[in-house]
């Protein structure tokens, strides 16, 4: 079986790469298209750190890795190491009290927490007090 990660720089002010975002892709193809959100984010987890290691895939920068609201509130974000890698909360996941709950136990236990794609609406602000990177599109 064939296994897949996209990386996407993620760049800082003066164009240097700051991170990588990876990304799950199913075949050679450069887009999306598995219908399970889970599945795709715990794939990139498991073959990031299992099958081809994190550090070989970001260079040593930091791994943003996509993060539904099933992968935050399960066990499988504990394989990361929390130095490198950054919880993305993917932007349609709601701030219920068990996802609030999960994400500050994440960060209890050194995670970096991040927005994906954010757009700011009032019932998100729980969010804005845990994350320490919001990611906007600034296309």
């Amino acid at each position: 079986m064939e296994h897949f990660i996209a990386r996407q720089p993620i760049l800082d002010t003066k164009g240097q790469v700051y991170a990588y975002e990876l990304l799950f892709r199913s075949g050679l193809h450069n887009y999306f298209d598995c219908p399970d959100q889970d599945r795709a984010a715990a794939s990139v987890i498991a073959d990031s750190t299992l099958l081809f290691g994190l550090n070989e895939m970001t260079g040593n920068a930091k791994a943003f890795i996509n993060c539904t609201g099933n992968v935050l509130t399960s066990d499988y974000i504990s394989v990361l190491p929390k130095e490198t890698a950054v919880i993305e909360i993917l932007e349609h996941v709601l701030p219920t009290d068990e996802i609030i709950g999960a994400c500050q136990r994440l960060k209890s236990q050194g995670y970096t927490l991040a927005l994906d794609d954010f757009v700011y609406k009032p019932e998100f602000e729980p969010f804005l007090e845990l994350a320490d990177i919001v990611k906007v599109d600034v296309l």
